[in-house]
């Protein structure tokens, strides 16, 4: 009966996986969405995007990716701080930068 106990807890371990898995490949198609959307022309899309970036960057910090994405969500935000049409959109690029800040301060890869 031990045996069946510990099979039971194997497979259960191995579905938690794939579940987190999924969802952790959901969230980076999320920020990908995001992301292009932050490069959309629309102000407004703009700064929904920005919302939607920092949200998810609240709920959930992927180094690796957070890594990999580096250069292209810094050049959004600063293109944004300096040619944003809106101070709405400044202050959401504003907001989403120091999130990003606070996610990667202790990575070294990051202060280069």
């Amino acid at each position: 009966m031990p045996r069946r106990k510990k099979l039971n807890s194997c497979i259960a371990e191995s579905e938690l996986e794939e579940e987190c898995l999924s969802e952790i490949e959901i969230w980076q198609e999320k920020m990908c969405e995001a992301m292009d959307l932050a490069e959309g022309k629309c102000s407004q899309t703009r700064t929904n995007a920005f919302i939607s970036l920092t949200n998810l960057l609240q709920k959930r910090v992927m180094l690796d990716f957070l890594l990999g994405q580096y250069e292209t969500l810094s050049h959004l935000v600063e293109r944004s701080l300096k040619k944003g049409h809106t101070n709405q959109e400044q202050i959401e690029a504003a907001h989403l930068l120091s999130v990003l800040v606070i996610s990667l301060c202790q990575v070294q890869e990051a202060e280069q």
